[in-house]
């Protein structure tokens, strides 16, 4: 009986011992998301096999970032060409993003950043239509404040959805996107960057963000309508594709840019 004792006493010095050297686990729920944060989706997802206390932490995690990248290995990268290395990799990506937005493993709704990235040339047959329409339709009022996409094929009519899906966005990236881009609209955006469309003429034709302060555009085509009262900080670079004898583009050009200078208390260009 009194080594029961002993061993249960031991056992709780063990377990006391072993709290004490991990203190990042004792720490609160929204300490260990903001860590999280700095992660890629797969590896968030791993942290489920440290503890217990990770095993649904995950789950809940207000910022998602999902990398095709983090799906290749260096021992791909030398022993494959580039499109053999394409169709090893996408398939596992592809499988991994559906089992985390469609099993609803993970809370959509409690999203405050959402990220996706393929590298630049990834020829792909493209699902991530399907992945933002279910986290920018999941709800009337998606918390979503930041939105990062790159190298991806936009949904249809995703400057709707923007506008009315995102009530809170405040930070817009678009960069290497395919598909079309007729507008830009929203009453809480403050930084937008769009970068080199693949199809330069989808450019948005009308931007209006009144609480807008900082604009970034580069390799797109010009804008017909701007609205940003609030603008402080831009910085433009135009398309340079177009025929060397078209004056009205060049035209339209010179007045997109006089438009811009033309904004309230704006800084720089």
């Amino acid at each position: 009986m009194q080594q029961t004792r002993y061993s249960a006493d031991a056992s709780c010095k063990q377990k006391r011992a072993h709290l004490a050297d991990d203190r990042l686990s004792a720490l609160p729920d929204v300490l260990l998301h903001a860590i999280m944060s700095f992660l890629k989706a797969r590896q968030v997802v791993q942290t489920c096999v440290l503890s217990t206390r990770w095993r649904h932490l995950w789950c809940s995690v207000p910022c998602l970032n999902l990398d095709l990248e983090e799906f290749e290995d260096g021992d791909m990268e030398k022993s494959l060409d580039y499109c053999e290395r394409q169709r090893q990799v996408w398939p596992n990506f592809e499988d991994f993003t559906d089992n985390l937005l469609y099993h609803k493993n993970i809370d959509i709704a409690l999203l405050d950043t959402f990220r996706m990235c393929y590298p630049s040339g990834y020829n792909v047959r493209d699902n991530s239509d399907r992945w933002i329409r279910r986290g920018i339709k999941h709800s009337p009022s998606w918390r979503i404040k930041t939105l990062h996409l790159s190298g991806i094929s936009l949904v249809h009519h995703f400057a709707k959805h923007i506008s009315y899906g995102c009530p809170f966005l405040e930070d817009l990236e678009l960069k290497y996107y395919r598909g079309t881009l007729d507008e830009i609209t929203s009453l809480s955006l403050k930084k937008l960057v769009i970068v080199c469309s693949y199809n330069f003429f989808c450019s948005p034709r009308t931007i209006t963000t009144p609480a807008l302060a900082s604009l970034c555009l580069s390799g797109i085509d010009c804008f017909g309508v701007l609205n940003m009262p609030a603008l402080v900080n831009a910085s433009i670079h135009l398309s340079p594709f177009f025929k060397d004898d078209d004056d009205a583009s060049l035209v339209n050009q010179v007045e997109f840019l006089y438009g811009i200078i033309q904004c309230d208390k704006f800084g720089v260009v």
